[in-house]
């Protein structure tokens, strides 16, 4: 399945690329370059490439400076991953880019942190650049004595604001609205017993 979806992209971008499209036609027939190592190896480049370009366009914005937004979530195969996302402004528009995925190893304020500013640094990024700082209102992550907004600031050793990200916010308005609902909450959790059942 993955083999056929990364084909399907490298035809995708072959149609894209006609500089792509030529080196593609002067392969060795007997060379498919589509083993998982060199499809892993391909991703890594592609992946690269864009953090790049998100790299140089958060340093060329209008100010300099940047906000981070940051969330952690359990993927499908039980692996804590954290999201790092920066916000700027170019050309007097706010833009919002992810920076990074990682595997987490711990999902302690400690460890968060550390990898917050280790994923700017590793980026060329300078943490001490950061203006504001958005996450959920999980007090591992918005606490004042011991989460990461506030171990952050140590760290850097000036005033970065917190901010609770609004669509956290939202969601959590959504959730309380529809519990307020007896239809509505039991429809949800119907569907949440099919997905658990056809799962």
């Amino acid at each position: 399945m993955e083999t056929d979806i990364f084909i399907r992209l490298f035809e995708f971008a072959m149609r894209k690329d006609q500089y792509l499209c030529s080196i593609a036609k002067s392969m060795p027939r007997n060379a498919k370059y589509t083993s998982p190592e060199i499809q892993n190896d391909v991703i890594d480049i592609m992946a690269r490439m864009v953090q790049d370009v998100i790299v140089k366009e958060c340093k060329d914005s209008d100010i300099g400076h940047f906000c981070i937004k940051c969330d952690e979530t359990t993927d499908a195969t039980n692996l804590e991953d954290m999201s790092l996302v920066v916000r700027y402004v170019t050309r007097g528009v706010a833009v919002e880019r992810l920076l990074c995925a990682v595997d987490m190893k711990a999902v302690d304020a400690q460890s968060i942190t550390d990898t917050i500013i280790q994923e700017l640094t590793c980026h060329a990024l300078d943490p001490a650049k950061s203006l504001s700082q958005c996450y959920d209102g999980a007090s591992i992550m918005s606490g004042c004595k011991g989460g990461v907004q506030i171990l952050l600031q140590d760290k850097l050793g000036r005033v970065i604001p917190y901010v609770h990200c609004f669509n956290h916010q939202l969601h959590l308005v959504v959730v309380h609205a529809m519990e307020a609902v007896p239809q509505v909450r039991n429809f949800f959790l119907l569907c949440e017993q099919l997905y658990v059942f056809s799962k």
